[in-house]
């Protein structure tokens, strides 16, 4: 297989989750390789809460040597996947969000944060201090045909808040809300949906023969790549077995059109050399 081109899934592939310093020994290995052989990567993560900044610095913290523009999450896919191919600049959003979701788009000029219409589309992050006025204005943006994106689609999540490690409904809850109010369905973002595999390939500027997904999740990274008509390496780490009814339902989604990979290690001396 000669492939020249790599997505590459975040948690459960280079680190093992987002918010710990646990990167996979195997991880910079393979980065190493891929570089001295030449092949060109993005990095995919449905992590949106988080900046791809804060994203950035946790993974050169922990000692992966990456590009602050090779990471791609919801909120990049938003912006070039669909605002800045449907909208002329200057492009104004309402958006309901935290921190990390605001970061990332103010790297982008020609988005602009609003509050008062002309706006052109809704973008609907995690936000734990969501409120009904900002849920409101949203459903009545979405009625005069606004459309309606959203960064993620968790319905529920766990973390702080008010000093205790709470679950808390996610932008996913609200999206149903705001799609079954409206009659309108939103724009998804994040893995399993094709679009933030084909933002990737465009940043990539590769064709789709050429280009293979790494991923953890065969919910998410897998079955969404393979969905979008990409080879995909499952990296199983922890030496799942996969049951009869995903294995039937991963050769319907292949069809004979793309190949599925399974490997424990990213060590390219080990399981990876059997597919190189």
């Amino acid at each position: 297989m000669q492939k020249k081109f790599f997505l590459i899934d975040i948690e459960g592939v280079l680190i093992d989750h987002i918010e710990s310093n646990r990167v996979f020994q195997d991880a910079q290995h393979f980065l190493d390789f891929l570089r001295r052989n030449k092949r060109k990567f993005v990095l995919l993560t449905n992590t949106a809460r988080k900046s791809t900044n804060f994203i950035f610095q946790k993974l050169r913290v922990n000692g992966l040597d990456i590009d602050l523009n090779s990471i791609i999450n919801p909120t990049i896919v938003a912006i070039k996947g669909v605002l800045l191919k449907n909208f002329r600049p200057p492009i104004r959003i309402f958006i309901i969000s935290e921190g990390g979701h605001i970061e990332d788009i103010a790297r982008f000029t020609d988005i602009i944060i609003s509050y008062n219409e002309p706006i052109d589309a809704v973008l609907l992050g995690a936000d734990r201090e969501i409120t009904y006025a900002k849920l409101n204005y949203a459903f009545n943006l979405i009625l005069k045909k606004k459309p309606l994106i959203v960064l993620g689609g968790d319905m529920y999540a766990r973390a702080k808040m008010y000093d205790k490690e709470l679950f808390f409904l996610a932008e996913g809850a609200f999206a149903k809300l705001l799609e079954l109010s409206t009659g309108v369905k939103g724009i998804y973002t994040r893995k399993p949906e094709s679009i933030i595999f084909e933002t990737a390939v465009e940043a990539l500027n590769a064709a789709k023969e050429h280009t293979i997904m790494i991923g953890d999740s065969i919910k998410t990274d897998i079955i969404g790549a393979l969905k979008f008509g990409l080879d995909a390496i499952f990296v199983n780490r922890q030496g799942k077995k996969l049951d009869r009814k995903t294995i039937k339902s991963l050769k319907e989604i292949t069809n004979g059109s793309s190949k599925l990979f399974m490997i424990s290690s990213l060590d390219p001396r080990t399981d990876l050399m059997r597919i190189f």
